[in-house]
């Protein structure tokens, strides 16, 4: 990719890239341009079922982290294509070689520094997933993976490869089997395995089988944590517990999952019929007036902006 770009653009363009960066990202970031001629970043990004890839194309920059109240439901493994530096929170600075791995929460503050134009790219898996083969992900954050190089080169010559190559739906169809497969060589790792292994206790089970079972039955109206421990067999106690490791609440989790759900009906077509009300009750809350607060509270509009502006032809509830 190349970053040539007319330097009297330049300034323009990226006033008006850092002007509209709180709508592209669900995260706080702050882009502190380490040039005198910041230019504005390309970006690209391919959604799958539960996985994405993006890459761009950006200036010097530093860039803050200032993280997430609530979680979210995806990890990003990315790498860029220049020497950098990671500061992350609990975890120190970690001096980063070009086209090293590293995994990433949107949640987690931190800061990267790189000293020069670079090309980044990622994949963004669902918790769920990644789960499925790193029983705790959250150690890795901001960690480095100390992967042998050829492993390392195998991982990111796959995320290339879906960024340049493939048709928008031939990457939906093929997404999550990538993701199996990117995740399936990632824990060849020694560091990754051994991590798993000292993972794999009673607690982190009990976080696994608490999350998939909130997963699965966030639209009840009268889900509570109660309901959650006496199907698990154990105190409401011990599942605020399971799930602090992930800085989580139970309640937090489960309001999360019934907003990415409301948030996917609102922007399908296949619901365009249904009105705002009765997709907050679709997707487990009790109370439109309470759906519209937390909805505008998380992503920033009210359900029927967001609605609009990705219905365009829709009229307004």
């Amino acid at each position: 990719m190349s970053v040539a770009v007319d330097s009297g653009q330049r300034a323009a363009q990226w006033t008006r890239f850092t002007s509209e960066a709180g709508s592209r990202f669900s995260n706080r970031l702050e882009f502190q341009p380490r040039s005198a001629t910041p230019f504005a970043p390309q970006l690209a990004f391919h959604a799958g079922d539960g996985v994405a890839i993006s890459s761009a194309v950006m200036p010097a920059l530093r860039v803050t982290n200032h993280g997430n109240s609530e979680p979210e439901p995806f990890y990003q493994l990315a790498c860029i294509d220049h020497a950098s530096e990671l500061v992350t929170e609990g975890h120190g600075t970690q001096r980063l070689a070009p086209a090293e791995l590293v995994v990433c929460k949107p949640e987690a503050a931190g800061e990267w520094t790189i000293d020069q134009p670079y090309t980044a790219v990622a994949i963004h898996i669902e918790e769920r997933l990644v789960r499925t083969h790193i029983p705790d992900p959250i150690a890795l954050v901001g960690r480095s993976l100390e992967l042998p190089t050829a492993l390392n080169d195998i991982l990111v010559r796959m995320l290339h490869a879906c960024v340049v190559s493939p048709h928008p739906e031939q990457f939906r169809a093929a997404s999550r089997s990538f993701a199996r497969s990117f995740l399936q060589i990632l824990a060849l790792s020694p560091i990754v395995q051994a991590r798993d292994k000292r993972a794999e206790n009673h607690l982190s089970l009990r976080r696994v089988q608490i999350k998939n079972f909130i997963q699965r039955n966030y639209a009840q109206p009268g889900l509570s944590i109660q309901a959650v421990a006496d199907h698990l067999g154990v105190t409401s106690r011990y599942v605020h517990m399971s799930l602090a490791p992930d800085r989580l609440t139970p309640s937090a989790y489960l309001r999360m999952c019934r907003l990415l759900a409301a948030r996917r009906l609102l922007s399908s077509p296949a619901f365009a019929d249904r009105s705002i009300t009765e997709i907050a009750f679709e997707c487990g809350f009790s109370s439109s007036s309470h759906f519209s607060t937390e909805f505008r509270k998380r992503f920033g509009s009210s359900p029927s902006s967001y609605r609009q502006s990705t219905l365009p032809d829709l009229r307004a509830d």
